[in-house]
């Protein structure tokens, strides 16, 4: 990604350039595809032509057959005899009612996320946020849905990964602070029978988590207590707290106060566990990681993605020791943790 020029009978092209500022484009193409449910219209129907999406996604004939062709060309949707059906990512992730199903956090970043980067320029020569913040994501049902439900698509996978990583056989509690949807609470207890698990977040994440803790018949393992965690106090008997992509919505100086209150709750042998999406040491990538460094600066005051040197330090000056890391743990999600001597 770094390379981009473009370099055909010795000269230097835009190809690269036009490439990158196309990818709006892209962006906008699978975001109404999906807002659409196309993927998951043609999974329960068959393959079907240009009329029959049309009529059951209630629009015209041509902005259907422009939408389905520019689908297939990115290779969302297949196309043979004039019918359409799913290419295998789009069948495996974009098709509601699956276990996979990645669609609410497409959705979210191709609308409220494609907005806020409009706004990017301002972000950047403000130094100030252009959207809600993390309290502002989640102060109403229908805000915090939205969030909790992309957030829980992004989770899963780092979850499953954590729970194969870590043994958690030792632990009898984990606090899940801002658990969001109670994605990794779930997947480690599931693999963990004995162990129990509180998410504990903002009440209307609360919410969301518990219908997914019901409907994974979870509640005997997991439970939820809403609060906030920088002025209450945290849920009794945990010896095991994971910060699931949470240091990134904040600045050093309260990471360092948080990581402290960590360390004096834990009992001896307790371990803290953090996710992030983590940059290499000179800060120049890996790309995602980068890039949600911006998307940190249009969305909070003082967040930002770290290096993997700067999550041991703030680790190190809570007093956490033997220090691990997985980086990757799953695509662009990193685990390091410590242990309260």
């Amino acid at each position: 990604m770094k390379n981009v020029t473009n370099i055909k009978n010795g000269e230097v092209t835009p190809a690269p350039l036009m490439q990158m500022v196309n990818g709006a484009w892209l962006a906008k193409t699978l975001t109404v595809a999906a807002e659409l449910d196309i993927f998951t219209i043609i999974a329960e129907s068959g393959p079907l032509g240009v009329e029959e999406i049309a009529e059951k996604v209630k629009i015209q004939s041509r902005p259907a057959e422009m939408l389905l062709n520019a689908c297939v060309s990115l290779g969302l949707l297949e196309k043979e005899d004039k019918k359409y059906r799913n290419a295998s990512v789009t069948d495996k992730f974009m098709v509601k009612g699956k276990p996979t199903y990645f669609g609410d956090i497409i959705i979210m970043l191709g609308t409220r996320e494609y907005d806020t980067w409009s706004n990017l320029k301002e972000a950047v020569q403000a130094n100030k946020p252009v959207s809600p913040d993390i309290v502002g994501l989640t102060a109403t049902p229908e805000s915090a849905r939205q969030f909790t439900k992309a957030m829980h698509n992004n989770a899963i996978a780092p979850a499953i990964a954590l729970s194969s990583l870590i043994n958690f056989s030792r632990f009898t509690y984990l606090l899940d602070l801002g658990g969001g949807s109670g994605a990794y609470s779930i997947m480690i207890t599931k693999k963990y029978p004995n162990l129990k698990a509180i998410v504990f977040d903002f009440p209307y994440v609360c919410e969301v988590a518990q219908e997914y803790i019901d409907k994974i018949r979870a509640s005997s393992n997991v439970t939820t207590r809403s609060g906030n965690f920088w002025m209450d106090e945290f849920p009794e008997d945990a010896d095991v707290v994971l910060l699931g992509q949470v240091l990134h919505s904040f600045s050093e100086k309260k990471n360092r106060i948080l990581l402290q209150k960590i360390h004096d709750y834990l009992p001896k042998g307790g371990m803290l566990i953090i996710t992030e999406f983590l940059l290499n040491q000179d800060k120049t990538g890996p790309v995602f990681a980068t890039l949600f460094g911006l998307n940190m600066l249009t969305a909070s005051q003082d967040g930002k993605t770290y290096t993997g040197k700067e999550i041991r330090q703030l680790l190190q000056g809570a007093g956490f020791v033997d220090i691990k890391s997985q980086v990757p743990l799953s695509g662009p999600h990193s685990v390091i943790y410590g242990i309260k001597q």
